[in-house]
C-alpha cells in the first residue's frame, strides 16, 4: 500500500513538472516573440486585405520614425513649441524639434501609454488617405461600415498595430465582412525607451555630464576656473573667446563619450592597464596634497585612448546590449556667464608684495565662477531594425551648471542671467549716426595726423561692442562711420591701435575726436653698479654691463594716474635681444620707476624714482635707454639687513646721478 502511494505521488508529481514546464515554455515562447502570426483570409479579399495591411505598416513605420527623431512625440504639446528655451532644434531650419525630456526640474519623457496612443492615432488617420478601394472596382466592391480603431503593442523585439476596421467586401461570387488587420515593424522600441530612460535617470542621479563638462573646463588653460601666478601684469580673458572654445570643446569631445556596455570601439590596451593608471592617477594626486612629491612623474606607456576610457565612460548601470548609444553636442547654443567679470572681460587680482620689503612682488590670483546650460542629443540606434535599415530614437536634455557646480534640480533656463556682452545686443543698430576721428602725433611732426586702422570699441553700461576701424572715405578723410546700437545714447568710445596708448572719451553729439599718444619703444641696458654699505662707498671699478646666470632684473615703470603700466622681467639673455624693449610715451610723463635685482630668487639691490620725469624733447629721436641698477654690498641676509637696504634704495643720495641717460 504504502509503495502505491509512493507511486502515485511520484506520478502526480512528474504531472505538475511536466505542467509548470510547458506552461513556462508557452509564457516565454509568447513573451518572446514579437509578433502575431496573419490571420488566414480568403483568396477571394486578400486584394483588400494586403492594402490595409501594407498602408498600416507604412503608417506605423512613419509614426516611429516621426517619434524617434522627436524625442518620443509624434505631436509636440503647444506648453513646448511656444518656449524655445524647451526644446533642441535638430535642423538648420528648425523644422525638427526635440522636447526636453529635463526642463527646468520637470520631467517631461513621454510616457509608453502616451506613446502608444499617439501612434495609435497616426496609423488611423493616415490608413484612411492612403487606402484606396475603388482600384479594385468593379471586381471588388468595398463598404466602410465603421472607423478604424487601432491598438499598438510595443513587443519585446518589435511593435505591433492591430487594426480593427469593419469593410463590407462584395465579390462576383458573395459578399463578406472584414475587421481584422495587423501591421509589423521589427523595431525594439521599448528596450530603446527603456535604455533612454536608464541613462538620463542616471545623468539625473549622477550629474555626469556637468562633472565632465567642469573637468574639460579645468583641463584647459585658456579657460580660466582659480589659479595664481607671479607677474605685476593683470591677466584678462575675454568672455566670449571662453564661450566659443568650450563650445569647439565639447562639439569634438561629447562624441567620445562612451555608454558603458554598449558597442564601442575596441581600446587599445588590455582592461588592467587602464585601471592600473587609474590608480596610479589617484595615488599621485594624494601624494601631491600629502605634499610627498612636488611633481608628478607620467608612466611611461599611457595608450592614446586613456583619457577616454577613464574619464568618459558613462556607467549608466544597464545590462550589455547590441543597441548604440552616443551622446552629440551641436556646437551651437550655449549660455554661459561668469562672475566677476567687467562687461565682456574676466580679470585677475593683482597682490603686491609688502612696500617696505618686496615692492617689486606681485602674484595674479583669479577665481571665477560659471553659470553654463547647453543642451546635448542622444542617439540610441538599432542596426537590426527594418530588415537591416537601421532605426534611431533620439532625445535631449539641457546640460546645467551653476557657480562652478551641477545644478539639476533648482537651476534652469528660468534663473540664468544672461550674458550681456554684445551679442545680438551690437546688431540690433538704432538710427543714430556717429563720426569718430582719431589723431595722432608722430616724431618730427609738428602737428596731428589722422590715424588709420585704428579699432574703435564703444562701451554702454556693461555692454561692449566692437564697431570698426578708421579708414579712407571718400573726401580723403580718415575716420570711423557708424550707427551706433539702440539704446545706446553716450557710450564712452575707446581707441586702440599697436604703438599708442589707449585712448577713450564720452560721445555726447555725432562727431568725436579722440587724440592718442605715441609709444616710443626703446632698448634698455643695464649698469651694475656695486655699492658697498659698509664703507659706505661706490665700487666704480667693478660695474659690470651684463647679468649673472641666476640674476634677474624685476622692472616696474607706470604714470602717475595710472593710465600706463609695464611690469617686466630681464635675464642675462634678455639684456642681449634686442627685441626685448620697454615702451614710454612720447610726451612729457611723470613716472613711478623701480627695478629690482635679484640673484638666486633673492633681492639684492635695485633702483627706485618714484618721480622720473621725462619730456617730449628727451624722448625725440631716441632708441636706447641706460638703467643704473645698485648691486648693495654684502648682499642681506637677514630681513633686518634687508630693511636697511631697501631703506637706502628709497631714500639714497643717488637718484640724480644714476638717473636713467636716453640715447641714439
Amino acid at each position: 500500500m504504502r509503495k502505491g502511494q509512493i507511486s502515485i505521488f511520484i506520478i502526480l508529481g512528474l504531472i505538475l513538472l511536466i505542467t509548470i514546464g510547458v506552461t513556462l515554455y508557452f509564457f516565454s515562447t509568447e513573451a518572446g516573440r514579437p509578433l502575431r502570426k496573419a490571420p488566414k483570409v480568403p483568396e477571394d479579399i486578400r486584394p483588400v486585405f494586403d492594402m490595409v495591411n501594407d498602408c498600416a505598416k507604412m503608417a506605423l513605420k512613419q509614426g516611429l520614425l516621426k517619434m524617434g527623431l522627436q524625442g518620443g512625440y509624434i505631436d509636440i504639446p503647444g506648453y513646448v513649441l511656444n518656449n524655445p528655451n524647451s526644446y533642441l532644434t535638430a535642423d538648420p531650419l528648425g523644422i525638427i524639434k526635440i522636447p526636453y525630456w529635463y526642463y527646468a526640474g520637470e520631467n517631461r519623457v513621454p510616457s509608453k501609454n502616451l506613446m502608444r496612443a499617439a501612434l495609435g492615432r497616426h496609423v488611423k488617420e493616415e490608413i484612411k488617405s492612403c487606402t484606396d478601394f475603388k482600384a479594385f472596382e468593379p471586381r471588388l466592391r468595398v463598404t466602410e461600415l465603421d472607423k478604424p480603431d487601432v491598438l499598438i503593442t510595443f513587443a519585446e523585439k518589435g511593435v505591433v498595430a492591430e487594426v480593427k476596421w469593419p469593410l463590407k467586401i462584395t465579390t462576383p461570387q458573395r459578399t463578406i465582412t472584414q475587421e481584422e488587420y495587423f501591421a509589423t515593424v521589427d523595431v525594439r522600441f521599448s528596450e530603446m525607451h527603456d535604455l533612454a530612460m536608464k541613462i538620463l535617470e542616471e545623468e539625473n542621479k549622477q550629474e555626469w555630464l556637468e562633472k565632465l563638462t567642469i573637468d574639460l573646463m579645468s583641463s584647459d588653460k585658456k579657460i580660466p576656473l582659480g589659479g595664481m601666478e607671479v607677474g605685476c601684469t593683470r591677466k584678462k580673458w575675454n568672455i566670449e573667446n571662453i564661450q566659443k572654445r568650450l563650445k569647439k570643446k565639447l562639439f569634438y569631445l561629447m562624441p567620445l563619450v562612451r555608454i558603458k556596455n554598449t558597442p564601442q570601439l575596441k581600446p587599445l590596451a588590455k582592461e588592467s592597464v587602464y585601471e592600473d593608471l587609474k590608480e596610479y592617477g589617484k595615488e599621485a594626486w594624494q601624494d601631491l596634497v600629502d605634499n610627498k612629491i612636488q611633481s608628478v612623474k607620467m608612466p611611461d606607456y599611457i595608450p592614446a585612448d586613456a583619457y577616454e576610457i577613464n574619464k568618459m565612460t558613462f556607467d549608466t548601470n544597464i545590462p550589455k546590449t547590441d543597441l548604440k548609444a552616443a551622446i552629440t553636442y551641436d556646437g551651437k547654443t550655449l549660455m554661459l556667464n561668469a562672475k566677476p567679470r567687467d562687461g565682456r572681460w574676466l580679470k585677475s587680482k593683482v597682490v603686491r608684495g609688502a612696500k617696505q620689503l618686496i615692492p617689486f612682488f606681485c602674484m595674479n590670483q583669479w577665481h571665477f565662477t560659471y553659470d553654463i546650460i547647453y543642451p546635448v542629443k542622444v542617439v540610441i540606434k538599432d542596426e537590426k531594425a527594418f530588415d537591416g535599415e537601421g532605426y534611431a530614437f533620439e532625445f535631449a536634455f539641457p546640460v546645467i551648471i551653476s557657480d562652478n557646480a551641477p545644478e539639476r534640480v533648482n537651476f534652469g533656463v528660468r534663473q540664468f542671467e544672461p550674458m550681456f556682452i554684445g551679442e545680438g545686443f551690437c546688431d540690433q543698430l538704432g538710427e543714430k549716426e556717429a563720426e569718430i576721428r582719431v589723431w595722432g602725433f608722430e616724431p618730427g611732426v609738428p602737428r596731428a595726423i589722422d590715424l588709420e586702422d585704428v579699432n574703435i570699441t564703444i562701451q554702454c553700461m556693461n555692454v561692449e561692442c566692437d564697431i570698426g576701424k578708421t579708414e579712407a572715405q571718400d573726401d580723403g578723410r580718415i575716420l570711423l562711420k557708424t550707427r551706433l546700437p539702440s539704446g545706446c545714447g553716450n557710450p564712452r568710445v575707446i581707441a586702440k591701435k599697436e604703438g599708442y596708448l589707449e585712448a577713450s572719451k564720452f560721445l555726447t553729439g555725432k562727431e568725436l575726436d579722440i587724440v592718442m599718444k605715441k609709444l616710443v619703444k626703446l632698448k634698455p641696458e643695464f649698469v651694475i653698479r656695486p655699492y658697498q654699505s659698509v664703507m659706505k662707498e661706490w665700487q666704480t671699478d667693478q660695474n659690470r654691463f651684463t647679468l649673472g646666470e641666476n640674476e634677474q632684473i624685476a622692472f616696474s615703470l607706470k604714470t602717475k594716474d595710472g593710465k600706463f603700466e609695464q611690469d617686466l622681467m630681464f635675464t642675462k639673455n634678455d639684456t642681449t635681444d634686442t627685441n626685448k624693449t620697454i615702451q614710454l610715451i612720447l610726451d612729457d610723463k611723470n613716472y613711478e620707476l623701480e627695478m629690482y635685482l635679484l640673484k638666486n630668487g633673492e633681492l639684492i639691490g635695485g633702483y627706485a624714482d618714484k618721480s622720473w620725469n621725462m619730456t617730449y624733447a628727451e624722448l625725440i629721436g631716441k632708441e636706447r635707454i641706460q638703467f643704473n641698477i645698485i648691486e648693495y654690498r654684502p648682499n642681506p641676509a637677514s630681513e633686518e639687513e634687508l630693511g636697511e637696504m631697501m631703506g637706502f634704495l628709497r631714500e639714497g643720495e643717488y637718484k640724480e646721478n644714476l638717473r636713467p641717460i636716453l640715447t641714439t
